[in-house]
């Protein structure tokens, strides 16, 4: 595959939610804004030094970069689409969606999807 220096909107991946009480992990999948390699080293040193120290939230750490997903449902089984305000329950109601999202979005940009 030729490569071109073309910047995508935006890169996808499956993500596992840890699911409370359950062996079995949830997944999403998500659309994430793309960044460059100095770009997003850029919001990773600044999302860990604002969340360790409380300056922002975990909304408002991923809310720029999660923009989309596809796999999550209310208690009705109906789709839930992506805002800001879902993307806050996620994280509310899945402890360790926030830490998951964040990895699988590095995952995602620096990984190549490689199919056995």
């Amino acid at each position: 595959m030729a490569l071109k220096l073309i910047t995508p909107a935006h890169v996808a991946g499956n993500v596992e939610i840890t699911v409370p009480g359950s062996e079995q992990l949830g997944s999403l999948k998500v659309r994430f804004a793309y960044q460059t390699a100095k770009a997003h080293d850029t919001w990773r040193d600044t999302a860990i030094a604002d969340a360790s120290s409380g300056k922002r939230t975990m909304t408002q750490i991923l809310a720029p970069v999660v923009i989309g997903w596809d796999g999550l449902e209310d208690d009705a089984g109906a789709p839930v689409v992506y805002s800001v305000e879902a993307l806050d329950e996620l994280l509310d109601r899945y402890p360790a969606s926030a830490g998951e999202l964040f990895r699988g979005y590095t995952r995602v940009l620096t990984e190549s999807r490689v199919k056995n």
